[in-house]
């Protein structure tokens, strides 16, 4: 059974990528990946990495009246959330998110889960409270 989710999962891929370059001026694109500024892919890379520490960091903060997981373990939950976020729609990476922590660390998911919405709760309060601010401090043109 498993094999067969890899051949559908495989297929349903190749299929898509045949999906996105079908039709593409292959000249174009490889002068565009050619003419590509790479080396400005290094700090963004780790400005996300140490992004993800320090979402990793305060979800130990919220995760600890439930139990201390390692933040290394929680680093990588949020890696893999962010991975599957980007291949599954409608944030369904925050489900992944909480699998991984409540499989790996033995955590119920629905608990795991309930954290990361506080975490969420967190980020819209804090940009709430960061318009609040900027709403008070710049004068906009009437």
């Amino acid at each position: 059974m498993k094999k067969t989710g890899w051949l559908i999962g495989i297929a349903i891929s190749v299929a898509l990528l045949f999906f996105l370059f079908f039709g593409i001026d292959y000249r174009q694109f490889l002068r565009a990946l050619q003419g590509a500024r790479y080396w400005y892919a290094v700090p963004i890379i780790g400005l996300l990495f140490l992004g993800c520490y320090l979402r990793a960091l305060r979800w130990r903060w919220i995760m600890l009246p439930v139990k201390p997981i390692p933040v290394y373990h929680l680093f990588t939950a949020v890696v893999i959330g962010y991975m599957a976020n980007d291949l599954l729609p409608a944030r369904a990476g925050e489900l992944v998110r909480a699998h991984v922590v409540g499989s790996r660390d033995k955590v119920s998911r629905a608990t795991a889960f309930a954290t990361i919405v506080v975490e969420r709760l967190f980020d819209g309060l804090s940009v709430l409270v960061v318009m609040v601010l900027v709403l008070f401090r710049v004068r906009v043109p009437v």
